[in-house]
This record gives structure tokens, sequence and C-alpha cells, in this order.
């Protein structure tokens, strides 16, 4: 539909659903009925002989008739138009001649004679298409239409079919060595006598037939394969045409192992690739894809990092190569080794780590590079015992190798004095047999303090004296009664006898007291400052878990917290002469009200009652200005109340628990009808 313009403003039209209906009649002015099935723009129709009809068209929208059109007449007259007689189909081969037409082609009725033929569609016909039997030579199948007028100007129109036949042995293609791939057209189908002939160049035995349609075949080398088909010839006779196509077998990359060696490569190595040049051609895709920073390239970077170790270890990736269709596989292994010395630390003890690749068979080699210590054992493992280096630092390398490749790293070991630590595990962390809750409550464990050891159970530990003690060697040991003592645990070394050293621990002081703490759980406003501690006690240290920031002082007795959603702040509380503890923890409850709590804002058309606010809250008092008629009161949380005009109502809600208070508004806007 057009546009309408109002005031230079384009206005769409409402599109209108329009429906046709063609009416017949043998009187220009009627009686008129349908034409049943004629609804459309058109309409074509058939006439007895003699008959004058009138015809015409109704446009409609299924409630009432739109437009009329204007009367069309057909007249018939008593004449009969010429009959037709082209002949059958005709089955012939590209490039072959063929005669259109009858014997005769037409023939006048009631006397009439034939006064012209033309066929159609346009192109080349011999001697001309005004011929009664033309000939021709069609590309296609194609349908001749002949219209053919005798000398009382009645015309008749015929067809005649021509179908034109060739060999079809389909496009070229490329296969997979090995992979079948169908040549040829798909059959013709109801032609008696066809024929089909296959041959290959050079010759290919693979062919699974020679005489049909689609034979399939998987040569080793490009192969070109002919097609004659030859069929009978409408008239008697035969005929042939012929088609090629040639099938290449795609090859598999040059590279025979395109995928490269297994390769082994040393933790952090940055530049660790695997694979080989790209070929032309060929796209890749390697399998499965971890650890590799592209896995859509030949040649790429292998990334394992420098802490893990890949999992698993050796990896085998797989690498496909994609050409025209075709995917050539190859793998290799990617293995990653490391030479860890271990931590610079004093000795004796074990220099090196533990072996984090246990499903590769690596060699270990250590040699002491300078210093006056020494090996105490085996030289050839992951991890080896060395001595003291008194008088001087002595370093260590570890040399590790595996499929061609070398990784190497050194360890210090300083000349150090001998010290022994003593730690305490107990509830509340003080050495206490009594405070702590009895027997088994207090563990104490001696380690090795300067001399690094992954395993601090290399060395031997004694503990004295011989009382009170769950045991009196070993590095754990409990205390078994609440009597006040001093222990000394003395460290020696499996790898120097010459070497000890001691530590003493204090126990069970009967002036020790568990420190007295308790923290508040508070109920406040949203961005209210709260304290949740206790007053500060001399001799106490604090420190509260903030990660937040949400307090004033996290070493304070009695910090002070905002926050606008509910919290908790757990707190250590230390008693600094015995180094006992107390945990507690304080919980900041916050009492919000919902938004919106006047309500949504209303609009009604003319004056009416209408209600306020939520549903009434917990601990909360409410109060509705201004004064008006409210029902049941301007205390409810949701009352009711008559509305003439326009008006805002301001609600004030009140937690009674908290203090906190809410101010809201809801408009209620009144239309005139």
């Amino acid at each position: 539909m057009p546009n309408l313009y109002r005031q230079g403003v384009a206005e769409s039209q409402t599109t209108i659903a329009m429906m046709y209906q063609w009416q017949q009649a043998l009187s220009a002015s009627g009686p008129w009925s349908d034409i049943p099935g004629a609804i459309k723009v058109n309409y074509t129709p058939l006439h007895a002989e003699g008959v004058t009809t009138y015809y015409r068209r109704l446009t409609t929208n299924c409630d009432s008739v739109l437009s009329t059109s204007s009367i069309a007449t057909v007249a018939v007259n008593a004449n009969t138009a010429p009959t037709i007689n082209v002949g059958s189909v005709v089955n012939t081969c590209l490039g072959s001649t063929t005669r259109l037409g009858g014997s005769p082609t037409a023939t006048g009725n009631g006397g009439a004679t034939i006064a012209s033929y033309q066929w159609t569609p346009a192109g080349v016909y011999t001697p001309n298409n005004a011929s009664a039997n033309p000939t021709v030579s069609p590309t296609t199948t194609t349908i001749y239409t002949v219209l053919v007028t005798d000398n009382n100007g009645c015309q008749s129109l015929g067809q005649q079919l021509v179908n034109v036949y060739k060999a079809d042995a389909g496009p070229d293609a490329s296969t997979c060595v090995g992979k079948i791939v169908r040549i040829g057209g798909a059959p013709i189908q109801g032609l008696s006598g066809l024929t089909y002939s296959w041959s290959a160049s050079p010759a290919d035995p693979s062919m699974s037939c020679t005489n049909c349609a689609q034979p399939d075949v998987h040569p080793t080398a490009a192969t070109t394969y002919t097609l004659t088909m030859t069929i009978p010839v409408t008239g008697g006779g035969t005929c042939s045409t012929t088609d090629v196509v040639t099938v290449t077998p795609v090859a598999a990359p040059v590279t025979p192992n395109f995928a490269g060696p297994d390769k082994t490569f040393c933790i952090s190595d940055l530049d660790a690739f695997l694979g080989t040049p790209k070929e032309s051609g060929f796209t890749y895709v390697w399998a499965p894809g971890n650890y590799l920073q592209w896995n859509n390239v030949s040649s790429t970077r292998f990334q394992p990092g420098n802490l893990a170790m890949p999992n698993p270890n050796p990896i085998k990736y797989y690498l496909t190569a994609i050409k025209q269709g075709c995917s050539f596989v190859d793998s290799t292994y990617a293995s990653v080794i490391e030479a860890n010395a271990g931590v610079d630390g004093c000795g004796p003890r074990y220099v090196g780590t533990a072996d984090r690749t246990p499903n590769i068979n690596e060699t270990y080699s250590w040699t002491k590079v300078s210093g006056p210590g020494n090996f105490t054992g085996a030289t050839n493992l992951p991890m080896v015992p060395v001595s003291s280096s008194g008088g001087g630092s002595t370093t260590y390398r570890l040399t590790v190798s595996y499929n061609g490749t070398t990784c190497t790293d050194d360890v210090v070991v300083p000349p150090c004095g001998c010290v022994v630590d003593i730690a305490v595990e107990a509830p509340f962390v003080c050495p206490s047999f009594g405070l702590n809750g009895g027997a088994n409550s207090v563990k104490l464990t001696a380690t090795a303090g300067d001399i690094f050891s992954s395993d601090p159970s290399v060395f031997t530990y004694t503990w004295s004296p011989n009382v009170g003690l769950s045991a009196y060697s070993g590095r754990e040991v409990y205390l078994t009664d609440n009597v006040e003592r001093t222990y000394t645990v003395t460290m020696g070394s499996p790898f120097d006898p010459s070497f000890n050293c001691t530590r003493t621990i204090h126990v069970n002081n009967p002036a020790w007291s568990l420190p007295v703490f308790q923290a508040k759980d508070v109920t406040t406003c949203p961005g209210i400052s709260v304290s949740i501690g206790q007053p500060t006690v001399a001799g106490y240290s604090y420190a509260w878990t903030d990660p937040q920031k949400y307090l004033n002082d996290t070493t304070l007795s009695n910090p002070t917290a905002i926050v606008r959603g509910s919290q908790y702040f757990p707190v250590l509380v230390v008693d600094v002469g015995s180094g006992c503890v107390a945990r507690d923890t304080a919980h900041v409850i916050i009492t919000g009200m919902p938004a919106g709590i006047a309500g949504s804002d209303i609009q009604m058309c003319g004056s009416g009652t209408v209600q306020l606010g939520q549903s009434p809250l917990p601990n909360v008092t409410y109060l509705w200005t201004p004064a008006a008629s409210y029902q049941p009161n301007n205390t409810a949380a949701n009352p009711t109340i008559p509305v003439a005009a326009t008006t805002s109502f301001y609600l004030q809600a009140t937690n009674s628990v908290t203090g906190c208070v809410v101010n809201d508004t809801v408009k209620v806007t009144v239309k005139v009808r």
C-alpha cells in the first residue's frame, strides 16, 4: 500500500487482504454465476462450440465486494481448429539430427487447409521453423511446440519431446589412497537398450564394473576413465557419446615422520618445539592440545610450564595432516625431565628432590664442584646424602640425561651451626597438659632448624628426662602428666656421628592460664559503626581476621566495624607470657528493610480507594503522612485510603530492635475520566 502523508510525515496504511472470484454469464446483463476454482488474478476459459460467453472478475475482502472488472466477451464460431499429429517422443544423442513433426504434422477440419506452421523455442531449424517437418540438433532435452494455423484463422498447438542423452563420467575427483570413490552420473531410467562401457588409462583392475553407470574405483595413481554410452535412436539404429573423468589420489606428506622425532626437554625450556616444517597444500591438527601453544600448525611450541610435570609424562601427540579431504596421521612423544639439586642449606643432609618422572628412565649423576664437604653415600640417585661443610661452603652438581637431552642444577651446603626446633601442637598452643585437656592433647615435634631437609626424619632425636613423655626417641612425643619440667631434645645425624645439637622447652608452668575473651554478636543498621570486642587486658595480644578491611584496627581488643551486610570476624587472643591462646568470632548482623517499602506508584482513572505499602515486617513500626482517612489507621504497614486527586504519601518505617529508620514515598496519580 502507498504511504499517506500527514503534514509532511509519512504514515503506512493497513494492509487489506483481497481475494478474486471469476464469474460467467450467457448475457452481458447476467445472471452471473461463480466459476468453481477460478480465484486467481487471471483465468483461461474453455468454450462449447457456438456458445458466446461473458466473463467478469470480482475483488473481495470476504465481507464485501471491493470492485468489479469490466466484462470480457468470448465469441465462439462453428469452425474447428486443425488436428495436430507431431509424432512420438524422440530419443537421440548429443550432436545427432532429429526430424520434428508427423506425417503429416497437421490436417485441416471441415474443408479447411493448413496455412502456416511456427515451431518454438527459438533455435536453428532446417530449413526453418516455418516448415512442417524441420530438422534440429538440440544440445539438451527440449520440448518443441508447433503453432498450426488454417485458412480460417483457427489455431492448434502441439508439442514433441526430444530426449537428448550424453555420456556422464562425473566430475574430476581427488581421493585418499585406498579409499573408494564412485565415478559416473546417475543411471538413466526407462530407456531400453542403453549400454555403458568403461575403460581406464592406465588400466585399473580396482573398477567394480565396466558396464554399469557408476563403478567404484580406488586407483593408486592418477587415472583417466572413459565412458562410452550407447542408446537406441527413435526410428531405428543407435548413437554413442563419450565422456572422461580423472581421479587423482592425494599424496601423503613428503616427510615420512612429519610429526618429528620423539623429543625430551628440560623443565622450563623455552625453546621446545615439536613437528616439522609445513608442506604446501596441507592443514594440520595436533591432539591432544594440552601444553601446546598452537594446535593447528605443523611445528608447534611445547609449553609444559616450570612447576608441575606434564601429565602424562611422556605424552603422546598425534599430528593429522589434511589435504583435499584426506587425512594422514603421525605421532611423536614429548617428555620432560628435570635436574633439581634442591635448596641451599646446611648439612649433613640429603641434597636433591624426589623423582617426579617415574615413567622415564633417565640417569642421575652427582659431582662435587668445590668445597670441603663430601658425599656420604650413592651418587646416582635423585637424592643423595652429604656431610656438613665445616670451614667453607661446598657446591654439588646434579646432571640428569635422557634421549640425548641433559639438564644440570647446583646446590650449596654452607658451614652452619646446629639448631633443632621444637614445635608445640595443642588446642590452646601453650605446652600445658592441664590447660589443653589432658591425655594426647599436647604434642612436641622436633625439627632440624637451619639444616634443610625434605625429610626431617632422617635425623635421630632423643628426649630427656625420661619421665612424663609418651616416648623418649623420635621426632614426636606427647606430654603424659601435668608436672612442671624442662625437656631437652638432642638431634644426631646418621651421615656424621660427630654431629649433634640440642634444644630445651619448659612445660606445665602452674602460673599459666588461658586468655579470657568473648567477642560480641551485634545487630545494627547498614553503615553504622559498632564495637565488637572487649576492653584491653594487659599482657594480651589481639589479631582479628578482616580481609575486606571493615575494621578500624585488627590489633585492638575492641575494634569498630562498619558493614552493610552481615559479617563474621574471627579473633585470636594470645597470653604473651604463656603463649596460650583463645579463639572466638564476632557476628555483626545487619537488619535491613526491603526497597520500596511504601509500595509501587499507582495510577487510577477517577477517584477511588487504593492500598499502600507492603506486608508488615516483624519488629517494624510504621507512620504514614500526610494526615488522611487511613484504614485501619496511619500506623498500619499497608493501609487503604480514598484518593480523589493526585497525591504523594510518605512512610517512615522504624526497626524497634536496631533503631534503623527508612523513609519512602509512593505517588498515587488520579487521571480525570
